[in-house]
C-alpha cells in the first residue's frame, strides 16, 4: 500500500481478515486413496458402445456361432452327397449263377461268367476269361494264364467245378492222394477242417499248381462226399491269393442246391 493512500473502512477489514479474497482457488485435483488404484479410464470405443445402448455378445459365444455356421455346411453337403450317390441303389458286385454240375449254384463276383468246354461233360470253370485249360493239362493254356497273371491277375482267378466219380475214398488223406493224381502239376497239402457244403459233408484241403516255372496258383479246394463226389477249386496267382481268401469263402458259403 503507497503512503498515503486512503483505505475504507470495508477494504481494510477484508484486507485483514481474508488476506487471499482476492485470490482464485486453485482447481480441485481427484485425489487416489493411499494403498488404492487409480480408476480405470475408458476406452473411446467402450463409450461408444454404452453409448448406443447396443447389447454385446461375450467374447465366448461370439467364437462358438462359425462353428455352428461349419456344421451346418457340413451337414448339407452329406445330405447332398447321399443324395446324389445313393448307395442303397447301387448294383451288387455278386451275382447268381448255376455251377453247371451237380444241380448247384452261388453267389459269384459278377466278372466270374461260366465256361464249359463242348464234348466234356461234369466240369466248368467260373472266371473272367475260360481257364478250362488249366486243369486239362494244356501246356499252351497254362503258358498263356502265366503271362496273365502278370498282367491281369485278376483275368486268372476263379473257380473250377467238376463231378468226380474216381473221388471215392472216404479217409482224408486217400482224397487227398486222389486229387493229386487228378490235377496235373498239382501239389496238395494234408486235409484240414471237415466242414459242410450244401449240407454235404465236405473235406478242405490247400495246394498249388505250377503253370510255368516262374508262376504259381495257388489252389483252395473243397470235396464234397457222396454218391457222386464233386470237387471244388478255388485258384488265384500267388502274389494275390491272400487278398481273395475272404472271396473264396463267401462263395463257398453260398453253394446250394437250385431250386
Amino acid at each position: 500500500m503507497q503512503p498515503g493512500a486512503a483505505v475504507s473502512a470495508d477494504e481494510g477489514w477484508s484486507a485483514e481478515v481474508y488476506p487471499f479474497a482476492k485470490r482464485k482457488a486453485p482447481r480441485p485435483e481427484a485425489s487416489t486413496p493411499p494403498g488404492g488404484d487409480a480408476a480405470p479410464v475408458s476406452t473411446p470405443s467402450a463409450a461408444s458402445s454404452e453409448s448406443s445402448g447396443e447389447p454385446v455378445a461375450p467374447a465366448g459365444q461370439r467364437r462358438r456361432w462359425p462353428l455352428w455356421v461349419v456344421g451346418a455346411v457340413v451337414l448339407v453337403a452329406a445330405a447332398v452327397l447321399l443324395v446324389l450317390w445313393r448307395p442303397w441303389e447301387r448294383e451288387s458286385d455278386r451275382v447268381t449263377r448255376q455251377l453247371g454240375v451237380g444241380g448247384y449254384s452261388a453267389d459269384v463276383p459278377r466278372d466270374w461268367e461260366p465256361w464249359r468246354r463242348p464234348g466234356i461233360e461234369g466240369q466248368a470253370v467260373l472266371a473272367p476269361v475260360d481257364r478250362s485249360g488249366i486243369f486239362l493239362g494244356e501246356p499252351s493254356a497254362r503258358q498263356e494264364a502265366a503271362s496273365a497273371a502278370q498282367r491281369e491277375p485278376e483275368s486268372v482267378i476263379g473257380l473250377y467245378v467238376a463231378e468226380r466219380p474216381l473221388l471215392d475214398a472216404r479217409d482224408p488223406v486217400e482224397q487227398r492222394e486222389q486229387i493229386q493224381a487228378s490235377l496235373p502239376s498239382s501239389s496238395i497239402s494234408p486235409p484240414g477242417d471237415q466242414t459242410q457244403v450244401a449240407g454235404r459233408d465236405t473235406s478242405t484241403f490247400d495246394g498249388s499248381l505250377q503253370l510255368t516255372p516262374g508262376e504259381v496258383l495257388h489252389l483252395h479246394l473243397y470235396l464234397m462226399e457222396g454218391p457222386t463226389p464233386v470237387l471244388l477249386v478255388f485258384f488265384a496267382p500267388a502274389h494275390v491269393d491272400h487278398a481273395w481268401l475272404p472271396t473264396f469263402h463267401e462263395v463257398a458259403v453260398s453253394i446250394r442246391e437250385q431250386d
